[in-house]
Order: structure tokens, then sequence, then C-alpha cells
């Protein structure tokens, strides 16, 4: 059975707004009543993803809807409302108006609390512990679309660790980008239980790690030219090497390339 809820997080996580003229929990009884069909087409079950892509494919603004007119883009709204709508427009990032259940209030708060936590870790670039805790998060929750918002954040996380260990210079884009994303899903949830709570707050400065710092002048540096093996690529020897000795796991170059290179045949 589709909750509201779940058809709230579903457009949340594909950026779509809900038709002014629907009502998420009117309309997810009615799928419910008729078996969890499409009500406009019978090969679909709501939400699918067929949803995001045909919004997606439409050039046009007045064509930026789902085959029922129940997910829409910005566009379309703008489009046949230019004077604005007799009532606010239900976007699926700002549920609050939806009545829901204890058990509903509770999952939202189960997440919210959860990003929390990695954002926390975050912040402080423990990007392996931020990444287990949205993907552990993840594992727990029933809502599918809950745990796809969710996953999908936790991989934009692990990420920006791969991004800030190989470029200091788009480190810090990359963590503010993956920062607002995780901050906008948890105003989703805040919104669902209905109690807001200040997210974590960022640090108004930070200063580039240490083992950034290491990385970003090995990567550049002459003294990596001997970091060539033909059993690997030249570009993954001479990146592992440089995480090697940025890490302190090794004390030179050549020791690094040897830890890089066992078992490689």
């Amino acid at each position: 059975m589709v909750t509201a809820e779940e058809l709230v997080a579903f457009g949340a996580t594909h950026g779509l707004v809900i038709h002014p003229a629907r009502d998420p929990a009117q309309w997810a009884a009615d799928m419910n009543q008729a078996g969890g069909v499409c009500p406009c087409d019978a090969s679909r079950s709501c939400p699918c993803p067929e949803a995001a892509s045909d919004i997606g494919a439409a050039s046009k603004a007045e064509n930026q809807c789902c085959i029922c007119r129940f997910y829409v883009s910005s566009a379309y709204v703008s489009h046949y409302y230019p004077d604005g709508v007799p009532a606010p427009v239900q976007v699926a990032a700002a549920p609050s108006p939806i009545a829901v259940d204890p058990e509903v209030v509770e999952v939202a708060g189960q997440i919210v609390d959860g990003i929390d936590a990695a954002l926390t870790k975050f912040d402080a670039d423990e990007y392996e512990e931020a990444f287990d805790l949205l993907g552990t998060l993840s594992e727990e929750l029933e809502c599918a679309a809950c745990q796809e918002s969710v996953m999908v954040e936790a991989i934009n996380v692990n990420n920006s660790r791969n991004v800030c260990d190989y470029s200091a210079t788009a480190c810090t884009a990359e963590k503010a980008r993956v920062r607002q994303r995780l901050v906008d899903l948890r105003q989703t949830y805040v919104d669902v239980r209905g109690i807001d709570t200040p997210a974590p707050p960022q640090k108004s400065v930070r200063q580039q790690s240490p083992y950034h710092d290491r990385m970003g002048k090995c990567l550049t540096s002459d003294e990596m030219d001997p970091a060539v093996d033909p059993r690997m690529g030249d570009k993954k020897l001479k990146f592992c090497s440089c995480a090697k000795l940025s890490s302190e796991k090794a004390k030179t170059v050549d020791e690094a390339i040897e830890q890089c290179t066992i078992g490689v045949t």
C-alpha cells in the first residue's frame, strides 16, 4: 500500500511538485482502493519512475506532468497559474499540511536524527563514518522511497570523499553541495515530523586538513615521476602512492609504490 508520505518523499527525491489540485492523502487512498495501479495506465504503479522521466523529457512547460497530472514541474505550475494558485502549491519538499499518523512522525524523527549524526561526521571530514550512518539508516527504513532518498545522499557523501582526496581545490565546493543536499533532505522530514529543530551548525571557517594539503602537493610533485608500473595505470598508481604518503602509511616514494603494487599481477 502506498502512503501520502511515500508520494511526498518520491517527489522530494526527484524534484517534482504535486499538482495544486491534488491531495496526496486522498490520492493515496484512491490508489490503494484501486489495488495500487495507476488510474491512468494500469501497467504502472504509483509512484512510478516514468513520472520523473516523462517530466524531464518534456521540452514545453505545459507538457511537464506525469500521465495523471499528479506530479508536475514548477514550470508547469507557473504556466497554468501565472497569477498564482487559489491555494498554496503542495511542493513535495514541504509536506507539513498533510495529516500523518504517529508512526510516520516517529520514522521522520528517526531520519532527521540520523541525518544530524551524519552531518556531524561529514563536517569533521569523517566521510566513511557519515556514509555508514546513512547506509545503516536506509537499511532500517521500511518506506522504499525513504530508503532511496537517504541512500542517494549516502552515495553523494562517498563521492565527495573521492573528490576531496583527489583535489583540494574542488573539495570545498563539493562539500558545500553535498551538505546542502543533506540539509534539504533533512528539512523534508522535519516538515513531516512537525517539530522544527536546528541542523548541526557548520563551522564558519574550516582549515584544510593536513592530509588534503599533503595530497594536493604530492599529486603535482615531480617526486612522483617514479610512480610508473605497466601493470597499473600511471594515474591510479600515482594517486594510490600519494594517499599512502599523505596518510603517513609510507615514508618514501619507493615504499608507497611497493605497498600499492602488492598483489598486482
